[in-house]
């Protein structure tokens, strides 16, 4: 079945950026491709469409006709008269540099502990092809959970036609605040590395944004809920991370550069605070109130749900973990 539901859109992003590298610095008309589509769903129209061609030059679709129409002399032919065709899928939060986190193996610990950072970019690389395989020709992938500024370089390699993959947009390090961040639990006399960028104050706050931003990021991610349990009465209860201030502090600067800011928030004070900061979209929200919704509507902040990711890896029914995993599963299951 894989075989035969294709992404045209896809296709069309490899063979458009092969073309990249053979650019003489002159005008050059890109060369038109036609995809004769079995069934279309084009994301418009009601119901599929049967026998349709695809004109596309370059990246760009130009126009879907009936298959009856005209192929102009010279225009490279893909036939999928077979299968059916749709545009490419954009998955909004997604990351690349993280390979899993099974507490078998490891953990999130040991993505960092224990896979350098040449390894961990081959495994992004597979990731990143992987999507556009599966149809995913956008990924907004929000950080690199302490690879740096991987997420760049790899979008790079993608644009030059080194590696094949989606268009990427990029949210770099991340940002939280001091206690708001994985790595934790080890002795306090080590300094252990962390998933993302740290700070204190809306000056720090600023400066990493700068920072983030003079090296590529198309997005600013920022924590401002970090871990989470369950309270006496049963009720999922989340640490707040970065104050209003600190918050408005990025989104200014984010703005300024005419980018936007992605807020990490699972309920209560933190995600409030995302809101009243600013932030531009709403990562997981797993508990939002009515009030909070309609707030977001003034503001034009939109949410990315990412409701499946909280549907597994439960730990043990009898161990705090496992009650704030199950605490997690039940308000996600109240938003379906």
């Amino acid at each position: 079945m894989r075989k035969r539901i294709l992404c045209a859109v896809a296709m069309l992003a490899a063979s458009g950026k092969a073309s990249l590298g053979q650019s003489t610095g002159q005008s050059v008309v890109p060369a038109l491709t036609v995809i004769r589509a079995g069934t279309l769903i084009d994301g418009v129209s009601e119901t599929p469409k049967k026998n349709q061609l695809i004109f596309v030059r370059g990246e760009h679709i130009e126009k879907v006709t009936e298959g009856s129409a005209a192929i102009p002399a010279g225009a490279k032919l893909i036939d999928l008269s077979a299968a059916t065709v749709l545009p490419g899928l954009i998955d909004s939060h997604t990351h690349i540099f993280l390979w899993g986190e099974d507490p078998a193996k490891g953990g999130y610990d040991a993505n960092i502990l224990k896979a350098g950072i040449a390894l961990r970019a081959a495994r992004a690389t597979y990731a990143a092809r992987r999507a556009l395989e599966q149809g995913f020709t956008t990924l907004r992938d929000v950080e690199t959970e302490g690879a740096g500024y991987g997420d760049v370089e790899i979008k790079q390699a993608i644009e030059e036609g080194t590696i094949p993959g989606p268009r990427l947009f990029c949210a770099t390090r991340a940002i939280s605040t001091t206690g708001g961040y994985n790595l934790e639990g080890y002795a306090p006399e080590l300094e252990m590395p962390k998933g993302a960028q740290l700070v204190d104050g809306p000056v720090e706050a600023r400066k990493a944004a700068r920072q983030q931003l003079e090296h590529g990021a198309d997005w600013i991610k920022v924590y401002m809920t970090h871990r989470s349990w369950v309270d006496k009465e049963g009720k999922l209860v989340s640490q707040p991370t970065l104050t209003v201030e600190e918050l408005k502090a990025i989104v200014d600067e984010a703005h300024g550069w005419q980018k936007k800011v992605a807020c990490h928030a699972y309920n209560g004070i933190g995600l409030q605070r995302a809101l009243e900061g600013g932030c531009d979209s709403m990562e997981h929200g797993l508990e939002i109130t009515d009030a909070q919704i309609a707030q977001m509507q003034r503001q034009g902040t939109w949410y990315c749900p990412t409701i499946s990711a909280y549907y597994g890896d439960w730990a043990s029914a009898d161990t705090p973990a496992g009650k704030r995993d199950r605490a997690r599963g039940k308000l996600c299951l109240g938003r379906t």
